[in-house]
């Protein structure tokens, strides 16, 4: 059996601490080479250089190939350039000796980032220094071994990105078919010109406050228990978008009868569709239960049944995002009233026109949502491989 032995990644790899150029050199239009700070300078999950700017008076060089490690806030990010690149001093470039794997070190480091997360705390300034890279205990199996354990991981990687492009590719579908659906319906060859522009003729411009209730939330006072403690009735705030997405079936927290009796928080029924109209605005949910929200939401819900449907609604909401976002860059509290909503004209297909509508984009949603949770699966999956095999737990080779 090849025993597995202890290194330290300093002896394993050439690490280069970034190092930034003189402020004067930086560029923003290509002229020089690339200049990376830090994480900023990547997507959200590190797999894409965003390119911000470039320098002519580079300092510390990563070649193409490279492993970009964060050493500042945030500390441990882990991505790669597939070019040669100045680093700033937020970023560490990590580059395999004949003792290691480069694929195997990216994902040991990936593995590793809660260890540099730790090491961050005691800093003032949530950094980690040269030594503290170099240290780093790796526990290294043969070369062959770190190869086989790389395949296996990146061919996870592989499937979590045909998943993303799947998922990319079918909201681009629903964007489209949005922008269709909810302007010219199913099929129709007779339209009417309106203000909003050309509709079908069966349908209507109306304005949301005619056919919408429209009810502003509230927080209780917090110091009050009687309001908070053991309460039963859902209070809804953008944390649970956050945390459970679009469709919402249950809240972080709850208040008590007592809080709607003496505050006047009003409980909306199932079927409401939340939209934020300050801070994080055009941020949207619907409710599939009786719902309370906070002062950033308007929870918005049918006046009459038989006029108007709940999903229907909660579609229409989602293009007025766009609308609330303008409003809000004209006003100097980035604030937009129950009255400025309410006036907003919307289109009103016949009841049952709107039923096929919602029933096509509520299963474009589903097909969305059931493919981000197969890639959730895939997460699971290559953590727990890299738990096991760069721990040695489960050996690829005897």
């Amino acid at each position: 059996m090849n025993k597995w032995h202890e290194e330290s990644l300093g002896s394993i790899a050439t690490v280069v601490m970034g190092q930034s150029p003189a402020s004067s050199s930086y560029d923003a239009e290509g002229r020089g080479i690339l200049f990376l700070q830090g994480k900023a300078d990547f997507s959200s999950d590190m797999k894409k250089i965003i390119p911000r700017q470039w320098t002519s008076e580079p300092t510390k060089i990563a070649e193409a190939g490279d492993i970009l490690f964060t050493v500042r806030a945030p500390v441990g990010e882990v991505g790669k350039t597939d070019q040669q690149c100045c680093i700033g001093r937020g970023l560490a470039a990590i580059r395999n000796n004949e003792k290691s794997v480069q694929n195997f070190l990216f994902y040991y480091l990936q593995n590793a980032s809660d260890v540099f997360q730790r090491l961050s705390q005691g800093s003032t300034f949530t950094a980690v220094n040269s030594d503290d890279v170099r240290n780093l205990t790796v526990l290294l199996p043969s070369k062959n071994e770190q190869e086989k354990i790389a395949e296996i991981l990146s061919a996870v990687d592989e499937d979590i990105e045909k998943t993303d492009a799947v998922i990319a590719k079918t909201e681009n579908l629903k964007k489209g078919l949005m922008q269709q659906l909810l302007s010219k319906g199913i099929g129709h060859t007779k339209l009417k010109k309106t203000k909003l522009g050309e509709i079908p003729e069966e349908w209507k411009v109306v304005r949301l406050a005619d056919i919408v209730n429209i009810v502003n939330g509230k927080t209780p006072l917090r110091a009050n228990a009687k309001f908070w403690d053991n309460g039963t009735i859902s209070w809804f705030t953008i944390d649970d978008v956050w945390e459970q997405g679009r469709k919402i079936n249950k809240t972080k927290q709850c208040i008590t009868e007592k809080a709607l009796k003496e505050t006047g928080i009003k409980l909306v029924p199932s079927g409401s569709t939340l939209l934020c109209c300050t801070a994080s605005i055009g941020e949207y949910a619907y409710a599939d239960i009786p719902i309370t929200t906070n002062q950033q939401f308007n929870a918005l819900y049918p006046k009459d049944l038989d006029k108007l449907d709940t999903v229907y609604l909660y579609y229409v909401a989602i293009t007025l995002g766009s609308k609330l976002l303008k409003i809000r860059g004209a006003t100097t509290f980035g604030f937009v009233s129950m009255g400025t909503l309410g006036d907003f004209e919307i289109l009103l297909p016949p009841l049952t026109e709107q039923k096929k509508i919602s029933t096509i984009l509520s299963f474009i949603d589903e097909k969305i949502s059931t493919t981000k949770k197969n890639k959730e699966k895939l997460h699971q999956l290559k953590k727990g491989l890299m738990t096991d095999l760069l721990s040695g737990a489960r050996r690829i080779y005897a």
